[in-house]
């Protein structure tokens, strides 16, 4: 082990709010002061910084080029992390579309935004990042996958491109579920050219706006689909992949706590599935296609040194280990993200960051790079630290939440609580695949307790009101004090993850 992962290893675990306090930060990152990140030139104060949200739907933290994968094109992803820092120990709040994205907008925990699942709309009272930097004047706009599920209420967001308006305008297929190859499967090629996709008349959408709106502060989110299902995906991009995949090695005995997750791909073959991650790993190249499509837009339009540009997903994707696709079980594949940070002259170009990171993490940085002041009802904690290499007391902590079930994550354990249970305990260190389940073996009792200490002190910090219960919730119920999908009287339509 390196000096740099020792000091980590040794770094004291302590509460968000007292590192803060610790790094110096103080009032500016409580919310008490603001403006660290103006710039000026020639003495004139400069307009504030832009923010661009970029991300895409289901990708997993490893296939990426810049974290190593042998086989995906990602060469905008790469260059875009080479210009900033990459976090590759970063998680979702939860693995599903609906929460993880609520949590990303707020900056808030799903048991607190209450957000619970994909049929909960975000209920009005929870203060977005779009609702709050229009107060400093931010043109705000949202193009692509959001998922409020209703989707009447666009949540600060006054320019807002969804799914209907790209069947409208192009005539094709909107609806994920109604898809299918050229084949009529549910994987392999489709019949569309890159240019007919929805990935690509989101970066359309996104120029034209970033033309238009360009000279004034933004707030801009741009959401691909992809690599989402369905696994489906041009000619010319499959074939850079067919043929060449390898299938994940498995564990010796299968997990219990999914034997009803694997019932659906049950009956797939060995061909079967790598077509599917074929298709998966053409998908990402897509994303990245049409990623690099609105980064060159902003070096041509003057506004790259003036923007914060992230990327992230808000979930991952098991891509076959544990024979599983998709998400909603709590492996690292499902639940781990790619997250890079860049802006120009503040953020280290180059730099890969160890340290533990969670979604909730990702609103108070904005708010800190651009000099605004961070809302106490924001719940995750800066990276500028990280940023600038202070890591002594970083938590080091993520905790995923799922229905009955919160992961507790360190640099080095991995425990699933399910109704206040330890199901299940990795050493990530030791078993980064997840197959050896530590729970009720010799010396597990111990780091157990450290795990549920972590929880308990989490939730006191987060729902005070639920101090010394592990579950925040119970299964189909709102957060408490909350009516999930409800606004101003109307119960809305909980729809399916499209």
């Amino acid at each position: 082990m390196d000096n740099q992962a020792m000091k980590e290893r040794n770094a004291t675990r302590i509460g968000r709010r007292e590192f803060i306090s610790r790094a110096g930060l103080g009032a500016a990152v409580l919310g008490m002061a603001g403006g660290l990140s103006r710039r000026s030139w020639g003495g004139q104060p400069a307009k504030r910084p832009n923010i661009l949200f970029l991300m895409s739907d289901q990708h997993r933290w490893d296939f990426l080029g810049c974290m190593g994968h042998s086989l995906v094109q990602t060469p905008n992803l790469d260059r875009l992390a080479s210009q900033g820092t990459l976090f590759d120990t970063a998680y979702c709040q939860w693995p599903v579309c609906v929460p993880s994205r609520m949590t990303i907008v707020t900056g808030r925990y799903p048991h607190s935004h209450g957000a619970l699942g994909n049929a909960y709309a975000l209920p009005q009272d929870q203060q977005t990042i779009a609702a709050y930097l229009k107060s400093f004047g931010y043109q705000t706009g949202a193009i692509g996958k959001m998922h409020f599920v209703d989707e009447d209420q666009h949540h600060g967001f006054d320019y807002r491109i969804e799914k209907a308006e790209y069947g409208k305008e192009t005539g094709n297929e909107s609806r994920n579920s109604k898809i299918r190859s050229r084949d009529g499967r549910e994987w392999g090629i489709s019949s569309q050219t890159e240019e007919q996709t929805y990935e690509h008349y989101l970066a359309d959408k996104t120029l034209q706006w970033l033309e238009k709106n360009g000279d004034n502060p933004f707030c801009l989110w741009c959401s691909f689909v992809a690599p989402h299902p369905p696994f489906i995906a041009p000619e010319k991009l499959y074939n850079l992949y067919g043929g060449k995949v390898k299938l994940p090695s498995q564990p010796p005995t299968e997990n219990p706590f999914i034997k009803n997750s694997r019932q659906r791909w049950a009956d797939l073959t060995d061909d079967d599935a790598r077509t599917v991650m074929a298709a998966y790993l053409a998908r990402i190249t897509l994303v990245d296609m049409n990623l690099g499509r609105v980064l060159a837009a902003l070096d041509r339009l003057g506004l790259a040194d003036n923007t914060v540009v992230s990327y992230t997903a808000d979930h991952g994707d098991m891509e076959w280990q544990h024979k599983l696709f998709g998400k909603m079980v709590m492996f690292d594949g499902a639940t781990r993200i790619p997250l890079i940070l860049r802006y120009f002259g503040r953020v280290p170009k180059g730099v890969v960051r160890h340290e533990v990171v969670e979604h909730v993490d990702i609103l108070p940085t904005f708010y800190d790079l651009i000099g605004v002041p961070v809302p106490r009802s924001v719940q995750g904690l800066s990276l500028v630290p990280l940023l600038d290499g202070k890591i002594e007391g970083w938590p080091n902590t993520a905790f995923i939440e799922m229905n009955n079930c919160v992961i507790v994550r360190t640099l080095k354990y991995k425990c699933n609580f399910e109704n206040g249970k330890a199901r299940e305990l990795y050493d990530m260190e030791k078993d980064p695949q997840e197959w050896d389940n530590l729970t009720g073996k010799a010396g597990s009792d111990k780091t157990v307790a450290e795990m549920a200490k972590l929880l308990d002190d989490w939730m006191g910090r987060t729902q005070p009101n639920l101090r010394g219960q592990v579950k925040p919730y119970r299964t189909g119920k709102a957060a408490p004090g909350r009516k999930a999908g409800k606004r101003g009287g109307k119960t809305t339509k909980a729809k399916r993850d499209e």
